[in-house]
């Protein structure tokens, strides 16, 4: 296997190799299988980044990748884990300081988001960034913050006190969710033909808002339109569930459970012939 290793010309070479002989691949790159060759196309993929499209049912602003049937992820098969952040030990803590009353308290905006828009290159995040970055210069509401760009040393802070946070796509995979989830910030999915992290083993409707790209003008009204009570249950959600998306288990992070949690139900489709295997023709 070393000597193998050695002949492999890229990382994704070596994979597509390894998986000549065995049915389960874990890849970090940063659009997860869509590079992958032919010769691994029915290895089940733990991957980071979900895009599960076809030929007939695609975003117009994302470029399709990978299968022509499935796209990148198949949603039967493949599991969708939780990228690893080097903050997450520092960030789980300063959020654990705070009861759920006191994480509310400090809430001061409905929404904040920090990072690149690329106005011109709608590929970048599907889209997304653009839309929202079009709706907030229209509104010119104090309690939408949108930084283009980074945040610096107040990043953490920012997300931390605010209701919800927009967490989009990059060019692949983004950290946005894990970033929310950790500082304690209901995140607003934003990521069209895009599967979670986890979204097979955990309710993510009780702790996050899925929306399209065409809700952004109206987004909001949306967020405007939630009343306090029903806030209350989902910030309370996310405190309950944000150990899905670390890995420290002396944090009593619990991603790697929900790893395996993710793989036993997808070897369950498998054996109950879900689906079938694909051919390099197809």
């Amino acid at each position: 296997m070393h000597a193998k290793r050695a002949s492999c010309a890229s990382r994704l070479a070596c994979v597509s190799d390894f998986c000549s002989c065995t049915c389960l691949q874990w890849i970090t790159e940063d659009r997860g299988g869509c590079p992958v060759g032919l010769e691994a196309l029915n290895a089940i993929k733990i991957v980071h980044f979900g895009m599960y499209s076809n030929e007939d049912r695609h975003s117009p602003t994302f470029p399709l990748l990978g299968h022509k049937e499935f796209g990148c992820t198949h949603p039967l098969r493949d599991v969708v884990s939780s990228p690893f952040d080097r903050k997450e030990d520092t960030w789980l803590d300063n959020t654990r300081k705070h009861s759920l009353d006191d994480l509310i308290r400090m809430k001061q905006r409905y929404l904040f988001f920090a990072g690149s828009v690329l106005p011109d290159h709608l590929p970048y995040s599907g889209g997304s960034r653009q839309a929202l970055f079009r709706a907030v210069q229209e509104w010119n509401d104090p309690e939408f913050k949108m930084i283009e760009g980074g945040a610096g040393g107040e990043y953490e802070d920012l997300l931390r006190t605010s209701k919800f946070c927009f967490t989009p796509l990059g060019f692949g995979f983004g950290m946005r969710l894990v970033h929310a989830m950790l500082a304690g910030c209901v995140p607003i999915i934003v990521q069209e033909y895009t599967i979670q992290q986890f979204e097979d083993v955990l309710p993510f409707e009780t702790f996050s808002i899925r929306l399209t790209n065409e809700d952004m003008p109206h987004l909001r009204d949306i967020l405007k339109s939630i009343s306090n009570e029903q806030y209350r249950t989902l910030p309370e959600n996310v405190l309950r569930h944000q150990t899905a998306f670390c890995w420290n288990r002396e944090k009593g992070c619990r991603a790697f459970d929900y790893t395996i949690a993710s793989l036993r139900r997808k070897h369950m489709n498998h054996k109950a012939m879900y689906y079938g295997d694909y051919h390099t023709d197809q």
